[in-house]
């Protein structure tokens, strides 16, 4: 992805689902008036803390991702109304209890 993408201040929407991506630059924090994030099938191995600077964040679309990690940070996305997620491998108890936590805010978790 180029440098320059972490610029857009203003983007609300951001698909880059199918991508073949493997990292999330830590950058995707700059990107604060992101209201859709679709990552969907991608080979990403691991989410970034920064992910939950984006507190704007009203759908996040993480299905077929290859992660095994959800890092607390998601607690601090408190517009999130949204969250796809498809889980075909065994998830450890610290993920079971933070998307709980997530659904116990409201949040949608399919």
């Amino acid at each position: 992805m180029p440098d320059s993408l972490w610029e857009l201040k203003n983007l609300e929407e951001f698909y880059i689902g199918t991508n073949n991506i493997k990292v999330i630059p830590k950058e995707i924090e700059n990107l604060q008036s992101l209201k859709y994030l679709s990552l969907k099938n991608n080979l990403i191995s691991f989410i970034p803390e920064e992910i939950g600077k984006l507190t704007s964040l009203e759908c996040l679309d993480l299905e077929a991702i290859h992660t095994t990690n959800f890092p607390e940070t998601f607690l601090n996305l408190r517009n999130l109304r949204e969250l796809q997620v498809l889980l075909e491998y065994r998830i450890s108890q610290k993920i079971k209890n933070l998307l709980k936590k997530l659904k116990d805010r409201g949040v949608v978790i399919y």
